[in-house]
């Protein structure tokens, strides 16, 4: 029973990180700059951090990044990987942790507010001392890309994410709820 447990869940993990590069690919459309490309693939690593818990809600971001990053995202490459592990790894990982922590509704809510918050405050050091520099931003012009286009775009691309992410759990919550609970019976049998 615990090895059919197991692979229930890498089952439901492994369509969860194929339907965030679905998302991916048909929601994708560049937001403050030809290089910031919003897409809902967070949805699905978010809803895979509610139901599994924040670690798994990490596995299926790192899915999800690595194979946009060698299909749509190649000029990107490693750098455009790293940012966009830990941004949305932070977010996934922030609000499902909330939520876990006191599951309900409004618990998932200020979980998705601070991880917005959070996401968007890491990544501004990152931003300007290691991620735009790569990228060979000139210095003088580091601040104004920070303050007027990297920065905007993580808030409202996490802001979009949230409400999406929030509007589905609302949507499935039953069944979200039920997933949860018989992810946790499971795991405490073991």
């Amino acid at each position: 029973m615990q090895n059919r447990s197991k692979t229930n869940v890498l089952v439901k993990l492994g369509m969860l990180a194929a339907l965030g590069v679905v998302l991916m690919l048909v929601t994708r459309f560049p937001l403050f700059s030809p290089y910031l490309m919003y897409d809902a693939g967070d949805i699905a690593a978010l809803v895979s951090g509610i139901v599994f818990g924040p670690i798994y809600g990490l596995a299926v971001v790192a899915v999800t990044a690595s194979i946009q990053a060698i299909t749509v995202d190649q000029q990107g490459g490693w750098i455009g990987l790293t940012a966009h592990l830990i941004a949305t790894g932070v977010f996934v990982v922030v609000s499902s942790f909330i939520y876990k922590k006191f599951k309900t509704l409004s618990s998932l809510a200020i979980g998705l507010i601070i991880g917005s918050l959070c996401t968007t405050l890491i990544m501004i050091p990152l931003n300007y001392f290691v991620f735009l520099p790569l990228y060979g931003i000139p210095e003088k012009a580091l601040a104004n890309t920070i303050m007027f286009t990297t920065t905007p775009f993580n808030l409202v691309k996490f802001v979009i994410n949230s409400a999406l992410g929030l509007a589905v759990f609302k949507a499935a919550e039953k069944f979200l709820t039920n997933e949860r609970l018989f992810f946790e019976k499971n795991r405490k049998q073991k």
